[in-house]
């Protein structure tokens, strides 16, 4: 059996004269890849929800984190003087604490690394600028609020504390 001699055995071509039918396949094909582009538009929708939901998820979960290092910030000079049973249960608390950034780091959630501590707009907010210091203009004086990523993009920028730029 030829290819080119082959009988087209569709139902919607069987009616249609030969020198037609190769319109009606073009018009076929045209729809089907305007299905396949339909279902990729909806596949990348999917996706984009998808991923905002993870994020939103993934920010409360740091919100809970932040909550947890305030206490531990506010209770650090003063540990020794806390009874036993309180100081049982803030050990309970920083275990929690640990579960939560296990969970964050298994999901490739990781906190934006300040090596250089030079302000980069792509991860970190100024919420305020210096004038007077002796650090260079653009360095980072104070992290206010860590930032974390997700991957190689950023899901949270840190919020920092920087020496302003010279006018």
């Amino acid at each position: 059996m030829n290819g080119v001699d082959m009988e087209i055995e569709n139902p919607v071509w069987r009616d249609v004269k030969p020198e037609q039918r190769l319109s009606f396949i073009e018009q076929d094909i045209i729809a089907l890849m305007q299905k396949c582009k339909d279902l990729e538009d909806t596949a990348d929708q999917k996706e984009s929800e998808t991923r905002r939901r993870s994020d939103e998820m993934f920010l409360s979960l740091i919100d809970v984190m932040d909550s947890f290092e305030r206490v531990f910030d506010n209770i650090r000079n003063k540990e020794e003087l806390l009874d036993k049973q309180t100081q049982i249960w803030v050990r309970n608390f920083r275990t929690i604490y640990r579960s939560f950034k296990d969970i964050l780091s298994k999901q490739g959630v990781t906190e934006i690394k300040m090596v250089d501590m030079w302000f980069d707009p792509r991860w970190h907010k100024a919420i305020d600028a210096v004038d007077d210091s002796p650090e260079p203009p653009g360095s980072i004086l104070k992290i206010a609020r860590k930032g974390y990523m997700i991957g190689n993009r950023c899901l949270r920028k840190a919020e920092v504390i920087i020496v302003r730029e010279e006018a």
